[in-house]
């Protein structure tokens, strides 16, 4: 049984300016134990299908099923009792302002009848586990935004949930707490084995923790897969701008156009794209190209990512050298597992 099971789910909502369709026939599976992303930019339907498996929104058609139940079947009660299994952090974390951390935490605990003493004993245990036992008594006024979210987190655990829902939990924090927080999240995620389902439009937190992918496009699921998969081989047009910023290859445009790669290729060279992935991106290959074949191999641009533990390199590299032997270093370069793409070439090459 997955932990979630989304099937061509439609939401439209009605307007007085006319209807939205904010979600159009949208599909995915999420496995137990997993940490899952949905990544899209703003406008995708992201929000809407988080709300939609948790049923703070009701879809037109299609089936969601959370823990093997239909939520959409459930009643007022089961519902109740179902979402208690389901804990959710937000963006702008949620917490009652004029309650301390304590009993920020100490109130789902209440509502769901722990009693007294066994409610003060989790709350501090969970307060102690996100960091944060000493800042017990502190109004949320008083914390920075990423003890707000700790404390969020630790409000959603009360519960023992199965899942966690995370909607742009990240977004309002700096690179270095958003790293502290994601790496939290997979520790949880391993500890209690805890389904993670995240909705974000940053690439960062993608790449971070989540080890599968789908990509929201104008309500639509437009490609998923295993991240490592998704952006060493992107192939629609927005999750190739996700895997460019990430790349940052904003950057080479500029370094195409330079007197060197125009000289590379008035001279018959070929300027290339190589993808490494997993142990391939720390192979000394362009060096061993370049003696194997007796050309000139020079890296003119490149960063290497780690994605799920794994590295993936991303190297521009200028060929010189016989036509012929080019083509021979570029088809050795395919047949060691790296993928390679023509990026620059004189025409009489092609």
């Amino acid at each position: 049984m997955r932990a979630i099971e989304v099937t061509d789910v439609f939401k439209t909502y009605r307007t007085r300016s006319g209807s939205v369709e904010a979600l159009k026939g949208v599909s995915l599976h999420v496995e137990k134990g997993d940490i899952f992303g949905v990544i899209g930019h703003s406008g995708s339907g992201k929000s809407t299908l988080i709300r939609c498996i948790n049923r703070l929104e009701k879809f037109d058609r299609g089936s969601i099923f959370v823990g093997g139940s239909d939520l959409m079947s459930l009643s007022e009660k089961e519902l109740r009792q179902k979402r208690q299994k389901i804990g959710m952090i937000f963006q702008q974390f949620h917490l009652l302002r004029n309650d301390s951390v304590y009993g920020n935490v100490l109130l789902p605990l209440t509502y769901a009848g722990s009693g007294k003493a066994a409610a003060a004993e989790k709350a501090d245990r969970l307060l102690t586990r996100v960091g944060l036992r000493e800042k017990r008594g502190a109004y949320p006024s008083q914390l920075s935004g990423g003890q707000q979210q700790r404390v969020a987190i630790a409000r959603a655990l009360a519960n023992d949930p199965e899942i966690l829902l995370c909607d742009e939990a990240t977004s309002a924090l700096d690179p270095d707490t958003t790293h502290s927080i994601l790496a939290l999240l997979k520790e949880l995620n391993q500890e209690l084995q805890l389904t993670v389902l995240i909705i974000t439009h940053e690439m960062a937190v993608v790449k971070d923790i989540c080890s599968n992918v789908a990509v929201l496009d104008g309500g639509k699921i437009v490609e998923q897969g295993k991240t490592l998969e998704m952006f060493t081989n992107p192939r629609h047009s927005v999750t190739k701008q996700f895997a460019n910023s990430l790349f940052e290859q904003d950057k080479i445009k500029e370094v195409l156009l330079g007197e060197y790669v125009k000289k590379v290729i008035g001279s018959g060279g070929l300027v290339a794209r190589l993808i490494f992935k997993g142990e391939k991106a720390n192979d000394a290959l362009i060096s061993d190209v370049s003696r194997r074949f007796g050309i000139d191999a020079s890296i003119i641009f490149g960063n290497i990512e780690i994605i799920q533990s794994q590295p993936l390199g991303n190297l521009y590299v200028a060929f010189s050298g016989p036509a012929d032997r080019i083509a021979e270093a570029v088809d050795y370069a395919a047949a060691q597992g790296v993928l390679v793409q023509r990026v620059a070439e004189n025409a009489e090459r092609r």
